[in-house]
């Protein structure tokens, strides 16, 4: 995977008091929500140049104050969102590049404190867009390693286990081409099995139409699956 070759704008402080924490991370935010303004704009490269002034003075804090977990949080969020813009501009490779960074800051903050249920929240949908951007660049074993950290947040909930069966059968169903993979599409098909197993364990209902949902058409021939689907 290539480095992002995100041209950085000149780095913004605040003019009044640079050093003030508060303040620097006060116009980290500003930037990042009028990113996302331009981004719901569909002004796309300026909500990536707004994005990129955010990370300037978000890495900055980080670096300083390494133990604050709501800055590795807030971090995390500014990536991911530069990510969706890189989506959007149809960068694809830079867009894994900053999904890869939201996902490591956020498993900073939740790491430190696995209670706060908002790095739970964020951790898993930082991992939902680095699995996405990974099947779209021909790593769907990988995009499957992230569903499966995804899961790992999610042991007893039906819905987001439901959601992880979904990423890994399609996952599986992009190695059935795949000569060389960490994971075989076997392994990734008896993943997502299992996991639909764990949501339904967890109290998930599966819709009658189970057998028409497209991401699981790699399983239909599944045993299981079949199994599954009768209930």
């Amino acid at each position: 995977m290539h480095r992002s070759t995100t041209k950085r704008p000149p780095p913004a402080q605040p003019a009044a008091a640079p050093n003030q924490k508060g303040y620097r991370r006060d116009l980290a935010v500003s930037y990042n929500n009028r990113g996302l303004m331009q981004s719901r704009l569909g002004s796309s490269t300026e909500a990536e140049r707004s994005f990129m002034q955010g990370l300037d003075l978000q890495n900055a804090l980080v670096a300083q104050y390494p133990d604050d977990l709501d800055l590795q949080s807030s971090l995390g969020g500014v990536y991911n969102n530069l990510g969706i813009v890189l989506e959007e501009l149809r960068r694809i490779e830079d867009a894994a590049v900053a999904y890869k960074h939201a996902v490591e800051h956020q498993r900073v903050a939740f790491s430190g404190a696995v209670e706060v249920s908002r790095y739970r929240s964020f951790l898993s949908k930082h991992y939902f867009n680095y699995g996405r951007v990974l099947r779209q660049l021909g790593h769907p074993d990988q995009a499957a390693r992230s569903a499966l950290a995804r899961r790992a947040l999610w042991p007893n909930d039906p819905q987001h286990l439901f959601a992880v069966a979904e990423e890994l059968a399609l996952a599986g169903s992009a190695l059935q081409t795949k000569d060389e993979a960490e994971l075989t599409a076997n392994q990734c098909e008896d993943l997502a099995i299992e996991t639909l197993q764990l949501a339904v364990a967890a109290g998930f209902r599966l819709p009658a139409e189970l057998q028409n949902n497209e991401a699981f058409a790699s399983l239909k021939n599944h045993k299981d699956f079949a199994r599954l689907a009768r209930n």
